[in-house]
């Protein structure tokens, strides 16, 4: 069993080498994906303003008493 282990403490080796490697890219990786998601979250908080206006302007239109002026609205 000695002889077993010594044998494979070179694999061994490399493979915690290329553990360590790997978790070097995957922290990389972590750190992109972070940025990312900060400028996803400042673009949906954008839309969802600009969703939040567009309803307000909806529910305005829906007013019974705003469809006279529609056609004046269309004709500019």
């Amino acid at each position: 069993m000695k002889e077993e282990l010594i044998q494979l403490q070179p694999k061994l080796i490399a493979t915690g080498k290329e553990v360590e490697e790997t978790l070097v890219v995957v922290n990389s990786q972590t750190e992109a994906a972070v940025a990312q998601k900060a400028v996803v979250q400042a673009e949906e908080a954008a839309a969802s303003e600009k969703a939040a206006a567009a309803k307000a302007i909806k529910v305005n239109l829906a007013r019974p008493e705003l469809p006279i002026n529609v056609p004046y609205l269309s004709a500019t």
